[in-house]
């Protein structure tokens, strides 16, 4: 028979950080979570982006072992339409998903967080960026039914990946013949032009090639909308304490494109259980009919799956350029979950699955959009 699980709730970021060597070893031993929910994005995340006081991380323990991390933050405002979510996941503009990690007894663990959470009489709790029908999504509706909870979607973007699970060279012939000889023609005119590649691996090559990857990043074309890491408030800061941490665990594959002197383009990647997530690229703008960006992606993907690697995950959002690589877009959605009894989640339900659906069909929606746009 299974013990009682006990939930400890971390609300400083001092009593989360004295945790980290457990998190650790519960990372190790995951049955369901990714990195993403793990010490090395979490924390760097929580400092640069959250007050201590906002902090509400539950931590499930079978006897004194720590067998599950959910991280939450209080929200702060209303989000979407005046609702307001009382917690949910620390994310930022950066952040593609979180998630549960747990080493064992999954359902066991979110319904344990269930409990304190229904306990602590939070009006409304908020999974953003939850992969639709993804392994966690199937564990929360599971144990949000268990605990009498209801539920709603906001639907979000799709993110795009490309897997090889039976092999490189299968997947290369899936990919359209045309792109496969545009990218080995790049190549060559950037070998013939003196274009190095270095890949970045270790803390001490880290430390040296971050200043260039940010000098890169003031001559991308994010520079100019303020939203490249060089200039977005902790942007910087959260990546390379996050890279850091990477690198100190070998997991760190940052690559840069060179010429000659002059560094022309980056891809800041992880590799976790035969997967390389591509966390940040960019470019210079000044080269771009040289295609950088996109060559050097490819780069990372040919030494991913010569790595042992089957996954590639480009996360944000599917956008053009990585379609022509994607095999799958997977749906994301904002799950928000509330107990049946909450009048305010109950409007913006019927808001979410009555009223915007028939805003849609009817036309209503693009008539109120043509009215304010007269209007203003």
């Amino acid at each position: 028979m299974s013990s009682a699980l006990r939930v400890h709730l971390v609300s400083s970021l001092t009593a989360l950080q004295a945790l980290e060597p457990e998190w650790r070893t519960l990372e190790a031993h995951a049955v369901i979570g990714e990195w993403f929910a793990g010490p090395d994005y979490v924390l760097p995340l929580l400092k640069t982006y959250f007050d201590s006081g906002r902090l509400e991380v539950y931590c499930v323990y079978d006897g004194n072992e720590l067998i599950g991390v959910l991280p939450l933050v209080h929200q702060t405002g209303a989000d979407v339409a005046g609702c307001r979510p009382t917690i949910g996941f620390p994310m930022h503009a950066h952040v593609r998903r979180i998630g549960l990690i747990a080493s064992q007894r999954p359902m066991e663990v979110m319904m344990a967080i269930f409990r304190v959470i229904q306990g602590a009489r939070h009006s409304c709790v908020a999974l953003q960026q939850v992969e639709s029908s993804g392994e966690f999504d199937t564990l929360v509706m599971q144990a949000a039914t268990a605990a009498g909870l209801r539920w709603f979607d906001v639907a979000q973007s799709s993110s795009a990946i490309a897997t090889w699970s039976s092999g490189w060279e299968d997947y290369l012939r899936t990919r359209d013949g045309k792109l496969l000889r545009n990218l080995r023609s790049r190549r060559r005119k950037l070998d013939e032009a003196s274009f190095t590649v270095q890949v970045v691996r270790t803390p001490e090559e880290f430390a040296d090639a971050w200043p260039t990857v940010l000098d890169i990043e003031t001559r991308c074309w994010k520079h100019m909308q303020r939203s490249s890491m060089a200039n977005e408030a902790g942007t910087a800061t959260f990546y390379e304490e996050a890279g850091q941490r990477l690198a100190r665990s070998g997991s760190l594959r940052l690559y840069l494109l060179r010429q000659e002197e002059t560094a022309v383009a980056h891809a800041f990647g992880s590799v976790q259980n035969r997967a390389f997530f591509l966390l940040k690229n960019s470019y210079d703008k000044a080269f771009k009919s040289w295609s950088p960006g996109v060559s050097l992606v490819w780069q990372s993907m040919q030494d991913a799956a010569e790595e042992g690697c089957t996954i590639y995950d480009f996360l944000g959002d599917a956008s053009d350029w990585k379609r022509d690589f994607c095999t799958a877009e997977p749906k994301y959605l904002t799950r928000r979950l509330f107990a049946p009894f909450t009048l305010r989640c109950q409007l913006c339900r019927l808001r979410e699955e009555a009223l915007k659906p028939f805003a849609r069909r009817s036309g209503l929606k693009r008539l109120l959009q043509r009215a304010e746009a007269i209007r203003g």
